[in-house]
């Protein structure tokens, strides 16, 4: 794309007023430079713009631009634009290079709105954590230092606060959820192998094993910090419910073998629900059951009423 040349009307020099450039030889300036070069006044004697002569040195592609910016009618509006786009850099913020130094990408960054220290970071503590888990001012400090260092603003590390925070309470409630769910589910295995042993829990022998394990808890030394340590580890649940079958009956053997040790459950066999003693205890079907399933358990029970294996034919 090329500049039209504009017609100068009235120019110094010119025979006939009105006549067209061309028609008439310009006159030159003092120094002897050719009109062409300086432009032709205008009627008020100022000097014409003249494109094709102000940017004959410049490239096809930048005439063009020029031309799309409006900028080849007067020089003007590219002087104006030149000193705006100078002043629009003048404030813009300079990137550090790789090879900036420390001073320079702090001086960056707290342009950007970093605070200078890390303890201008404001974080704000949740009041809705959950039960067991405390808000931990120690790792949120150095939260903050760790967010300094990587140049984030003051609105930028609150967020990032407040989405960790978010993160470590969906996860203690997922895990917790989950705990529960673990729980319940070893519970409720114990309680299926439990009944099949001792039958129904409710029932007489159930009752029994279940009185003899609790023993162990409340009549030996060390027993209660037993129970402590086993509910810590989910073997026990709330209100004593053991959660393994195997811990269950090894507690209920190390009762049975205490009570028949010091006496207490020969001389009062129907504390435990005993299937082996006369009377309204005595259940034969539970004998027999126990005797397959667990005869060791049997015989402490069988001698607890005063009896012997044999009649059960156990040895």
């Amino acid at each position: 794309m090329s500049f039209i040349p504009q017609p100068v009307w009235d120019a110094p020099g010119d025979a006939t007023p009105g006549a067209a450039v061309g028609d008439t030889p310009a006159a030159g300036d003092a120094a002897g430079t050719p009109a062409a070069d300086v432009g032709a006044g205008d009627q008020n004697g100022s000097v014409a713009f003249d494109p094709v002569t102000a940017y004959a040195a410049l490239d096809e592609e930048t005439r063009t631009w020029l031309q799309a910016k409006g900028f080849d009618k007067s020089p003007v509006e590219l002087a104006k634009a030149a000193r705006s786009q100078e002043k629009m850099l003048g404030g813009a913020i300079k990137v550090p290079g790789k090879d900036a130094t420390p001073e320079e990408r702090d001086a960056f960054f707290n342009k950007l709105g970093r605070p200078d220290k890390p303890e201008g970071y404001e974080f704000k503590v949740p009041t809705d954590l959950p039960e067991g888990l405390p808000y931990d001012a120690e790792r949120a400090t150095k939260l903050k230092t760790d967010l300094h260092g990587l140049g984030l603003t003051k609105d930028q590390a609150a967020a990032v606060h407040d989405m960790y925070i978010n993160e470590v309470v969906g996860g203690a409630s997922g895990a917790a959820e989950k705990q529960a769910a673990d729980n319940l589910a070893a519970a409720e295995k114990a309680t299926d192998a439990l009944v099949k042993r001792w039958g129904p829990l409710d029932g007489d022998t159930a009752k029994a094993n279940f009185e003899l394990a609790d023993h162990v808890f409340n009549g030996v030394p060390g027993g209660q910090e037993f129970l402590t340590e086993l509910t810590a580890k989910g073997f026990v649940g709330e209100g004593k419910v053991v959660k393994s079958e195997a811990i269950a009956v090894f507690l209920s053997n190390i009762g049975a073998a205490l009570f028949m040790e010091d006496g207490v459950l020969r001389g009062n066999p129907t504390t435990v629900g005993n299937p082996f003693v006369d009377g309204e205890g005595e259940n034969v079907t539970e004998q027999m059951r126990l005797a397959k399933s667990d005869p060791d358990r049997a015989r402490s029970l069988i001698a607890a009423a005063g009896k012997k294996p044999s009649d059960f034919g156990l040895k």
